[in-house]
């Protein structure tokens, strides 16, 4: 892995592409998903899927920085 900051501790970006795994990609952490790809240069995709049914929890298909591709649980 190969880091360049520009500013240590400031501005640090990774010059490569990053892939997650995740079995469902809740709403909340979609803030998360979208910070982290914005310091990737090459971008961040995310592979999940949809909660399994009686599981209560909120769900969501778009990134507004990071690529999300659906997977099928």
């Amino acid at each position: 892995m190969t880091v360049e900051p520009s500013n240590p501790g400031i501005d640090t970006k990774y010059t490569g592409r990053v892939g997650v795994q995740q079995r469902l990609l809740p709403s909340y952490r979609v803030v998360f998903f979208d910070t982290l790809a914005a310091a990737c240069s090459r971008g961040l995709s995310v592979f999940a899927g949809e909660p399994g049914r009686g599981e209560a929890i909120t769900t969501t298909q778009k990134l507004n920085v990071a690529s999300y591709y659906f997977a099928r649980n």
